[in-house]
C-alpha cells in the first residue's frame, strides 16, 4: 500500500503521515505474508523472503532481501535462468 487511508495531523494540522509510493523492478519474487508499506522500493530481479516487513527503499538490483525489518541479506541472486 501507498497510502495508510486517513490523515493523522498534529496540533497545527500538519499531516503526519504523507502518502509514498511503492516501487517494484522487474522479475521480483514476493514470498508469501510479507508485507510491502508505502516508500519501499526494490530493484530488479530481486527475492524476497516469506514473512518480511519492508518500508524503505533498498538500492541496486540482485538481492536477497528478508527479515522483520528487511535488510539485504546477500547480492548478486538470480532467479529463472536470467544471466547477471
Amino acid at each position: 500500500m501507498d497510502t495508510d487511508f486517513h490523515q493523522i495531523t498534529d496540533k497545527d494540522n500538519v499531516v503526519l503521515n504523507e502518502n509514498r509510493e511503492v516501487c517494484l523492478g522487474n522479475k521480483v519474487w514476493i514470498g508469501c505474508r510479507s508485507l510491502v508499506l508505502k516508500g519501499t522500493c526494490i530493484g530488479n530481479h530481486c527475492v524476497i523472503g516469506a514473512n518480511s516487513f519492508l518500508n524503505k527503499a533498498f538500492e541496486g538490483d540482485h538481492l536477497m532481501i528478508g527479515g522483520n525489518p528487511a535488510k539485504i541479506l546477500k547480492q548478486g541472486v538470480d532467479w529463472g535462468g536470467d544471466s547477471l
